[in-house]
């Protein structure tokens, strides 16, 4: 008779289960792993979207505020340059305003300055400089005219250019020549032209 050893072999067939079951059991916990891993991903993925989200309703927030923004910084530079535009048209005017009684003081202070022993046979003009022509009956009527004039707040560096004698008439010719200024402007009334 033969002897078949039974148990031997359910031992082997408990070991194989054993060894099975364990194996499920690695590979259960595997894929737990993987899903509980899996779901850590799916959460942090839902937070990131949601975070861009928000970031990109913020973003538009902000573009909308700069754009409201904007058309009040347009309107405040379109509002200095039309300030800058006014103040621009109102110093000239005011310019022009001062400018335009220069010559009436330009002649009354050079009608003032004349003695009687001397007359103007020509008064030139051009630009900030002019040049005066005449003649007198006292070389100290030359002498006080040119100091009369330099006196003037309307003349300037007045200096005498030339002095001829009439012997047979005892009269002097003259050429006085200086620079005019406005001192209601402060500047030299070139600057106006």
């Amino acid at each position: 008779m033969i002897e078949i050893n039974l148990l031997r072999e359910q031992e082997g067939i408990a070991e194989g289960f054993e060894s099975e079951e364990l194996s499920y059991t690695y590979i259960l916990i595997g894929v737990v792993l993987v899903a509980i891993i899996a779901f850590g991903l799916f959460i942090f993925h839902r937070r990131t979207l949601n975070r861009i989200e928000r970031l990109k309703a913020e973003i538009q927030k902000l573009e909308e505020e700069k754009q409201a923004l904007q058309e009040y910084l347009d309107r405040v530079k379109r509002l200095e340059k039309e300030k800058k535009d006014a103040e621009n048209r109102f110093q000239a005017i005011e310019s022009l305003a001062k400018a335009r009684t220069q010559p009436v003081h330009i002649l009354m202070d050079l009608a003032s300055s004349i003695s009687d022993l001397a007359w103007l046979t020509q008064f030139e003009y051009k630009g900030t400089t002019f040049q005066i022509h005449g003649g007198a009956k006292q070389e100290r009527a030359i002498t006080e005219l040119v100091d009369q004039l330099n006196a003037s707040p309307y003349f300037a560096n007045v200096l005498i250019i030339e002095v001829k004698s009439q012997r047979q008439d005892q009269e002097f010719q003259f050429i006085i020549r200086g620079d005019v200024t406005n001192p209601l402007m402060g500047i030299p009334s070139a600057s106006l032209k």
